[in-house]
């Protein structure tokens, strides 16, 4: 597996350092497209899969949400979007 691209300034984005790290390694497991060139829309896509989570939203809505915005930057179906709901969901990440 190549690294994850490095993350720009973390002043941007007030997630901890090693969350930003982590979040983007995760990502970049699922799909290396979904992070290169991209590290700061990659993240908030992620801290927005969160905010789905901590509204309560049903799992479809979450997952279809997914799909839409990391779909922007990489080819995301539906297995891929559960993919990484599921991921984010299980990393501990995501704070109550």
């Amino acid at each position: 597996m190549a690294p994850a691209a490095p993350l720009p300034d973390d002043s941007v984005n007030p997630v901890a350092p090693v969350e930003r790290t982590y979040l983007a390694a995760l990502l970049h497991q699922i799909d290396p497209a979904l992070v290169v060139g991209h590290a700061n829309r990659a993240i908030d896509n992620g801290r927005n899969v969160c905010e789905d989570l901590a509204q309560g939203k049903d799992h479809a809505t979450v997952v279809k949400n997914a799909a839409s915005r990391f779909g922007a930057d990489a080819s995301v179906d539906q297995a891929k979007a559960e993919k990484i709901v599921a991921t984010i969901e299980a990393s501990g990440i995501c704070k109550p």
